[in-house]
């Protein structure tokens, strides 16, 4: 094996490497990791589900801890995404039936918008009329305040004349 091309390549390597290597095994095995494509290794990782844990090994063992770390990375990568792409569709299907439901409200909202325009029309013109009507109310108010006015005045300079008259009969008497 020169390269590894499949995800039986990838665990077959890795039990290869686990079997106890010399040195010069271990750098043929080296060799053949780094001949592989990076993005076939990282699609091969997520595929093997079972075989994970022996892969891993085999990576540390054989390559540096940044392998590991990558390939973790990836499959971290790999889960998030497919949970992120779950929540997704969830929430579209939420949207979906979201948005459906505003447009059965705004059919019915249309469909009865005649009558509130209706009733909003009769409104004002019942407000225009109190409005009106308040204003003339407002100004008989005023009328009868000023008439109250006059006539107060009117009662003081009668009751001042009386206080005069009084006196005048009182001394007269």
């Amino acid at each position: 094996m020169k390269r590894i091309e499949s995800k039986e390549d990838m665990v077959k390597w890795a039990r290869e490497v686990n079997s106890g290597l010399t040195q010069k095994a271990k750098c043929d095995y080296q060799d053949i990791w780094a001949h592989s494509s990076r993005v076939d290794i990282d699609r091969f990782f997520i595929e093997a589900n079972g075989d994970r844990k022996i892969i891993v090994c085999s990576v540390y063992n054989t390559m540096a801890y940044e392998e590991v770390e990558h390939l973790l990375t990836v499959l971290a990568k790999h889960k998030a995404n497919k949970i992120i792409d779950k929540e997704i569709e969830e929430y579209n299907k939420v949207y979906d039936t979201r948005s459906y439901e505003l447009l059965v409200r705004e059919k019915a909202f249309s469909d009865c918008r005649k009558s509130y325009w209706k009733r909003i029309k009769s409104l004002r013109v019942k407000s225009e009329h109190l409005t009106t009507r308040t204003s003339w109310l407002e100004s008989e108010v005023e009328e009868k305040r000023e008439v109250i006015r006059r006539l107060q005045g009117e009662v003081l300079q009668h009751k001042t004349k009386a206080r005069k008259f009084d006196e005048l009969q009182s001394l007269l008497s």
